[in-house]
């Protein structure tokens, strides 16, 4: 009888413990904004991909004080809803509500595995992109962070589109070099091996840039830009000057990232696709 009750006891402890065991990450590791972002997008007939780096990321947000600041948080590896012929819906989980959207066949981007690191993207073709009306103006200055990649050079290959009253503010790959705004080369020795993350602060002609982890350099862009109200991916919300490409990740930022801000938000999306 001694025995049996001990046997009893232990295999109630070890149930216990087990489940003490699981807890922390599916009850108590996972943060209330992002399990409000999982549950949103699981309704909304969404697939979540890796629920550990969302929440890896919006934690890492919320430490350096940036997380209200955060007005886009896309990334082909957290989310994506996949239509008939393509992703119909890029999801933001900023908590902001600017879910970038294609809603035409034939524009719909493709979610395609192993593009970097064994990490996913949205491969892009010339023709196809996602886009929202932001649901409040971005003022300037703002921060966009993305990881993307050139497959073939065109024309304006855009890779995104921060658009307001008086301009857009694009992000191309115009062979072989990145361009912002308006054709001007910023960076070269772009290539069409590699994803690249690429960091900008917008802020009119004193706009900055950094290429893979390196320190921000000043660039020219023009004056004729402006607040954000909507933002493309893929193209400047035609098939117009449209990448040939991919893109795994953009973050857009609200106001101007600090040093430390900015190198502790490359070093970890670096970490997760091993960029350089």
């Amino acid at each position: 009888m001694r025995t049996r009750i001990s046997i009893a006891i232990a295999a109630l402890f070890l149930f216990i413990s087990t489940e003490a065991l699981a807890l922390p990450f599916a009850r108590v590791g996972i943060r209330p904004e992002t399990a409000t972002q999982r549950n949103r997008i699981i309704a909304d007939g969404g697939t979540i991909i890796d629920l550990n780096f969302t929440n890896t990321f919006i934690r890492r947000t919320k430490e350096l004080g940036i997380y209200t600041s955060c007005k886009f948080l896309g990334d082909a590896n957290m989310a994506y809803k996949q239509g008939a012929t393509g992703v119909t819906t890029f999801y933001d989980k900023s908590g902001t509500g600017n879910d970038l959207v294609q809603g035409t066949a034939i524009n719909q981007p493709t979610w395609t595995a192993g593009q970097q690191n064994g990490r996913a993207g949205i491969v892009f073709d010339g023709s196809r992109w996602v886009a929202k009306t932001l649901v409040a103006a971005v003022d300037m200055p703002f921060t966009i962070i993305s990881v993307s990649k050139v497959t073939t050079f065109e024309d304006y290959g855009i890779v995104y589109a921060a658009t307001g009253s008086a301009g857009p503010q694009l992000f191309s790959f115009v062979a072989p070099s990145l361009s912002l705004s308006d054709g001007s080369t910023v960076a070269t020795g772009i290539t069409t091996t590699q994803y690249d993350l690429i960091t900008t602060e917008w802020n009119g002609a004193t706009s900055k840039l950094a290429v893979n982890g390196a320190a921000y350099s000043n660039v020219n862009v023009g004056t004729n830009h402006s607040s954000a109200t909507a933002l493309s991916i893929g193209a400047y919300t035609t098939p117009a000057y449209g990448l040939k490409g991919g893109v795994t990740s953009l973050f857009l930022f609200s106001g101007s990232l600090t040093t430390a801000q900015k190198v502790a938000m490359e070093n970890l999306v670096n970490s997760y696709y091993q960029i350089y």
